[in-house]
C-alpha cells in the first residue's frame, strides 16, 4: 500500500485474561513496550529516533491471548526496527530484568490503574470484566498482592515460554513490493 510510513506488528502467544501469570506478563510487557520508560520505547524512538510510534499490548481473551508490538516508522528504517525489537525480547530472555525496571514497572502498573478507576466508565468496565471472567469483583488490593510477588525470575520465564521463534508473527502495510524480512526470530 501506498503510505508515507511503515506500520508493523510483530504478533507472539500471549496471556488469557484468566492466567494467573497475567500479572507477570503485565510487567514484562509494560517493561519491553508499554510506557515511555519502557526498553523499546527508549531505544527506538528517543535513542535512535527510527519510528514514530512504538508499543507493546497483551490482549488476554478468556481462553488465549495475544501479545502485540506495533511501530510505525520509515520504509528505510523497517529492517532496523525489526532487528532492534527481536534484539529487546531476546535481551530479556537471555539477560533478565534490572531491580529498578522491575519496581518501575510494578509502581507504574498500579498507579496507572488507581488512576483509571477514578473514571466512571473505566470503573463499570473493570466490574464488568471481573464479574464475566472471574464472576467475582476482584479487590485492587488483591491484585496489587500479586503484582507485587512477582519476581524479575518469573518475568525471564514467561520471557523464554512466549518469545518462541514459533510463534512469532508479522504484519506490515506500507509501500513494499516484497518485503526484506521472511520470519522474525528472537
Amino acid at each position: 500500500k501506498k503510505t508515507e510510513q511503515v506500520h508493523l506488528i510483530i504478533g507472539s502467544k500471549g496471556v488469557a485474561q484468566t492466567d494467573e501469570e497475567r500479572y507477570i506478563f503485565t510487567l514484562l510487557d509494560n517493561i519491553l513496550g508499554g510506557s515511555m520508560s519502557s526498553r523499546l520505547f527508549q531505544e527506538i524512538r528517543e535513542k535512535r529516533a527510527l519510528a514514530y510510534s512504538i508499543y507493546s499490548f497483551n490482549q488476554g481473551f478468556k481462553g488465549a491471548g495475544i501479545f502485540n508490538i506495533y511501530a510505525g516508522t520509515r520504509k528505510e528504517n523497517f529492517e532496523q526496527v525489526i532487528e532492534l525489537i527481536t534484539q529487546e525480547m531476546a535481551k530479556i530472555k537471555r539477560e533478565g530484568i534490572t531491580k529498578d525496571e522491575m519496581e518501575r514497572a510494578k509502581e507504574f502498573v498500579k498507579g496507572s490503574m488507581v488512576l483509571g478507576l477514578e473514571s466512571s466508565n473505566n470503573r463499570m468496565n473493570y466490574i464488568a470484566k471481573s464479574l464475566f471472567y472471574y464472576d467475582r469483583i476482584i479487590p485492587v488490593d488483591e491484585i496489587f498482592e500479586k503484582i507485587d510477588l512477582v519476581k524479575a525470575e518469573d518475568i525471564v520465564t514467561i520471557a523464554n515460554k512466549l518469545f518462541v521463534d514459533k510463534y512469532m508473527n508479522l504484519a506490515v502495510i506500507g509501500d513494499f513490493e516484497e518485503l526484506p524480512i521472511k520470519e522474525i526470530r528472537i
